[in-house]
């Protein structure tokens, strides 16, 4: 899973760059252990906790967003990548 601003203006260098999107905060890797079983046309429910990301800067966390990325260990495949819908999220950087 890939935590990431949508949108983030607050973080300029002196490059003339004024903003920037989908900008990467945290990336979660789930343990090699856990596997998944996806049922075809169904929908999934995945709970997960990202932990601590009061050091990545968030500007607003209305604006963040997750990406779920689901590999094929052995063949090193990416299988699916998809955006989550209705997700719920913590307002506090130290419990997200």
């Amino acid at each position: 899973m890939v935590v990431f601003e949508y949108l983030t203006t607050e973080n300029v260098s002196s490059n003339g760059e004024t903003e920037f999107e989908h900008v990467m905060m945290k990336m979660v890797q789930m343990p090699m252990e856990q596997l998944l079983i996806l049922p075809t046309g169904l929908p999934l429910t995945i709970t997960e906790t990202v932990g601590c990301i009061a050091g990545t800067n968030v500007e607003e966390w209305d604006d963040l967003g997750v990406v779920v990325i689901v590999q094929d260990y052995a063949s090193r495949d990416v299988l699916i990548e998809c955006s989550v819908e209705n997700g719920e999220f913590a307002t506090d950087a130290n419990a997200f």
